[in-house]
């Protein structure tokens, strides 16, 4: 079959591929796949050829590369054993879409659903392309649905604080007391405004006021010697000692480690009590 089917992917692709073209196209790059979805070609790309025969499909007497793609290689890899697998791999622990919920698989049960950044109706080809397939929470993927996102997780060349950088300010006087008067705000890269918009991600996050509250409190209470007195007494990293005061990773290459690392980080950057 694969041999056959070949020919058609050298042709889209304009280079060889191997005797298992659908596993070549699975392990595309990033930006490989970033390039290919702008070509007209794999835009008006025709599905209806037979996985078999190579030939244009009459009838239902064949299945389609389509129809193969979506409905025998995406939905194996959409398993939740083989989510758990994808999750191991990427070493997400934290929706990457919006750093506010955990990702927990399991053999039998996760929290973990699988995006396709493009969408797999338009790009079917690129239905099970791992790099297409972003790990996200639930409400990420319901709130996305089959709108169309600008900024992929997993496209390096916009930092993660490049896209997104949140701040606060008091709505009232009585701030240090009611976290419920404590405003979150954020400022987004051009390319990330519209999938931040989707995610109604500005209203989502103001449910984490608390937390920013939690660091206003610990700037104003806790002494700066504090924890370099706890260093006195056990060794720990700048990054430790980071983790133990505002309770998240501080470090960008960390975020995807706990939930709102980004929003504590931004805080108590703007706080001066970190570093960036």
């Amino acid at each position: 079959m694969s041999k056959k089917i070949a020919p058609i992917f050298q042709k889209i692709f304009g280079r060889d591929f191997s005797d298992t073209p659908f596993l070549d196209i699975m392990l595309l790059s990033y930006d490989e796949l970033e390039e290919l979805v702008a070509d007209s070609e794999i835009i008006n790309l025709d599905y209806k050829f037979s996985i078999k025969s190579n030939r244009k499909i009459k009838g239902n007497r064949s299945v389609s590369i389509k129809d193969y793609l979506i409905n025998n290689v995406y939905n194996a890899i959409s398993k939740d054993s083989q989510r758990k697998k994808i999750l191991s791999i990427t070493h997400l622990s934290v929706c990457p879409y919006c750093n506010r919920n955990f990702m927990n698989s399991s053999n039998n049960k996760n929290t973990c659903e699988l995006d396709h950044f493009w969408k797999k109706s338009q790009f079917p080809i690129f239905a099970a392309s791992f790099y297409n397939l972003i790990p996200s929470c639930p409400s990420c993927n319901r709130n996305k649905g089959t709108e169309t996102f600008l900024l992929s997780p997993y496209n390096v060349n916009i930092s993660s604080n490049q896209r997104l950088r949140f701040s606060w300010y008091p709505l009232d006087g009585d701030f240090l007391f009611n976290h419920n008067s404590i405003y979150i705000t954020s400022k987004t890269h051009k390319d990330f405004k519209t999938d931040f918009d989707l995610l109604d991600l500005h209203n989502l996050y103001q449910i984490h006021s608390d937390l920013v509250l939690d660091a206003i409190l610990k700037k104003i209470f806790i002494p700066e010697h504090y924890l370099n007195e706890i260093n006195n007494i056990i060794p720990l990293s700048d990054s430790d000692i980071n983790r133990l005061f505002t309770g998240v990773y501080t470090a960008e290459k960390d975020y995807y480690r706990r939930p709102l690392s980004k929003l504590i980080s931004d805080v108590y950057v703007e706080l001066n009590n970190l570093e960036r």
